[in-house]
């Protein structure tokens, strides 16, 4: 990908993430109540759960993204395998942090 299909993409990923922040999080609850998952449970399942709500919401966005941003199909797949990598490693960690954000900063009720 050439650095300026990559800095539009960038810039386009900005948006989408500022405009998609509410619908994720209502995304999330859904996913996490439909598993019977509350923010107090501990092990490998509130992990896929949540990796699988952040993959599941994310990745639709990120294929859109790259094909306004003119990416190849080769660099689409290549594209889309690295973020589904990445996102195994911070779907949890980035649940635990809007989480963080929910309660600490904003005050609402974290249970699901």
């Amino acid at each position: 990908m050439s650095f300026s299909t990559h800095l539009h993409t960038r810039f386009i990923g900005l948006f989408i993430i500022t405009t998609t922040a509410r619908p994720f999080g209502i995304w999330r609850d859904w996913i996490f109540k439909k598993f019977k998952i509350s923010n107090e449970d501990k092990g490998i399942k509130p992990y896929l759960v949540d990796t699988l709500a952040y993959i599941s919401f994310e990745m639709p966005l990120y294929i859109t993204n790259l094909t306004i941003s003119g990416a190849s199909l080769e660099q689409m797949i290549k594209s889309i395998l690295f973020f589904a990598f990445i996102a195994g490693m911070v779907g949890r960690p980035y649940g635990i942090y809007r989480n963080f954000i929910r309660c600490k900063i904003f005050k609402l009720d974290s249970s699901l």
